[in-house]
């Protein structure tokens, strides 16, 4: 399993964003030019951006969201354990990490 450091940095290559430096107090990552920060894992916003950039497809079912990209992988099953909002996160994190390890692969 990869830890949330590597989570974001695969999901911040596919999502196209330039990495600066790691925040370990923060848990997230800069920008190249220290203006921005990346953190999908806790900010609702950078999430929605890498379903709408990456075309992630969200399932909610009762106890736990799963995230499909182009019907060609599913990453889940994140269960909730109370945190509906924090699983479907991580699984969106997760789904574009996916996508940033082929990037990666390609180069």
């Amino acid at each position: 399993m990869k830890t949330d450091r590597e989570l974001l940095e695969l999901a911040a290559l596919a999502y196209g964003f330039e990495l600066g430096v790691w925040d370990s107090k923060n848990k997230c990552w800069w920008s190249s030019d220290g203006m921005d920060t990346f953190d999908s894992l806790q900010d609702d916003g950078d999430a929605l951006r890498l379903v709408v950039d990456l075309k992630l497809d969200i399932k909610n079912y009762e106890d736990h969201v799963s995230v499909w990209y182009e019907n060609f992988f599913s990453v889940g099953p994140e269960y909730f354990y109370g945190d509906p909002k924090a699983a479907t996160r991580r699984a969106i994190t997760r789904a574009a990490a996916e996508i940033g390890k082929t990037m990666e692969q390609k180069t």
